[in-house]
């Protein structure tokens, strides 16, 4: 997959997305924000972009990547679990620096307004964050319920 195929299938994936309360930090992009994603459970983890693709639903063209290119960001997929009606969107509260190469990431649930029509269906909203600066090693997510996960780059698969 090419440098070019892959900020296109980025730029797509990215037309639906809802605006973050807090605007990440430089090196990290919100790459996708969905009301209802596939095949995701509570938690954050870190994903590629097959997965990223079947959380919207969809999958990618069979192609062989390159080995020397490596994924332009690093995504991690976060969900806060089965939410009871549709229109939910999880976004970025608040982002602190643990340490210059470690950050937390509060996030929270983003409902509509209340005098705004909700469709009363189970539905699964989460947030896919893209980070691209090298000095970020290990991030943390958290909810105002408690931890979601934490990843550490520096042991993921390369």
């Amino acid at each position: 997959m090419t440098l070019r195929s892959v900020a296109f299938i980025l730029a797509l994936l990215n037309v639906g997305a809802a605006g973050c309360a807090s605007e990440p930090p430089p090196g990290v992009s919100q790459v996708m924000s969905r009301p209802d994603c596939k095949q995701i459970d509570k938690g954050a983890r870190m994903i590629n972009y097959d997965e990223l693709a079947k959380l919207r639903g969809a999958s990618l063209i069979e192609m062989e990547a390159p080995q020397e290119v490596p994924d332009p960001l690093r995504l991690v997929a976060i969900s806060l679990g089965k939410q009871a009606s549709l229109g939910n969107h999880v976004v970025v509260r608040a982002v602190t620096s643990a340490s210059a190469s470690e950050l937390i990431i509060t996030v929270d649930l983003d409902e509509p307004a209340w005098d705004r029509l909700r469709e009363q269906a189970s539905a699964n909203p989460c947030l896919v964050l893209g980070f691209d600066d090298p000095g970020i090693e290990r991030v943390h997510i958290q909810s105002s319920d408690g931890p979601l996960g934490s990843i550490d780059f520096r042991s993921a698969p390369q």
